[in-house]
């Protein structure tokens, strides 16, 4: 788990002496594994380091610091984290079986057409069902075939091609309202 810790933790850091709070702050960042990253001094008028930043995971911070700030005695601090981005012009494909062209019957006639006998001569279910599922997966292949289709970015698995049709039809009403004033149309809008 990710561990940021943030503010005036009043520990003087940059004083080298031994100091009871600064063996606590110490034992404290080692029991839990915190790196220490502001190395300046963030109190304007004493030059002490009591404003601190401290982190678990540092190489995930690509800059830190101290930046003067005229509204108070301390200084403002700031981390900057590393942060990997999705390429947002990427495409996903998914695998859909395409009914654009797919006859029921068509379908179902070429089934009764199918030699079964393999299947219903087959002593073990187990293979008898891998056979079944092969015979009829041709079948499909033939009558729905298996197509890759782009999903453009920023889709979610959840957006579906119902949902996707509801929201162009709310457009449309949105627009055609926009047009005709009519409460028919800002019904189905909202809807």
């Amino acid at each position: 788990m990710k561990k940021n810790l943030h503010g005036d933790i009043n520990t003087n850091v940059s004083c080298k002496s031994k100091c009871s709070l600064n063996s606590a702050l110490k034992y404290f960042c080692d029991l839990f594994s915190l790196k220490q990253l502001i190395n300046e001094h963030t109190i304007i008028f004493s030059s002490t380091t009591i404003d601190l930043i401290l982190v678990s995971d540092g190489h995930k911070i690509s800059q830190s610091g101290v930046v003067d700030c005229n509204i108070s005695d301390h200084q403002l601090m700031f981390s900057t984290r590393k942060v990997t981005h999705r390429f947002t012009g990427k495409h996903y494909t998914v695998k859909l079986r395409s009914l654009k062209n797919y006859i029921k019957e068509a379908f179902q006639q070429y089934l009764v057409g199918v030699d079964w006998f393999p299947v219903v001569n087959c002593d073990n279910v187990f293979d008898a069902w891998k056979i079944f599922k092969s015979i009829f997966i041709s079948a499909l292949d033939i009558f729905a075939p298996v197509k890759d289709i782009i999903i453009k970015q920023r889709s979610e698995k959840w957006i579906d091609s119902d949902l996707l049709q509801c929201m162009r039809e709310r457009d449309k009403a949105f627009q055609l309202y926009k047009r005709n004033k009519k409460d028919e149309s800002l019904n189905i809008f909202r809807h």
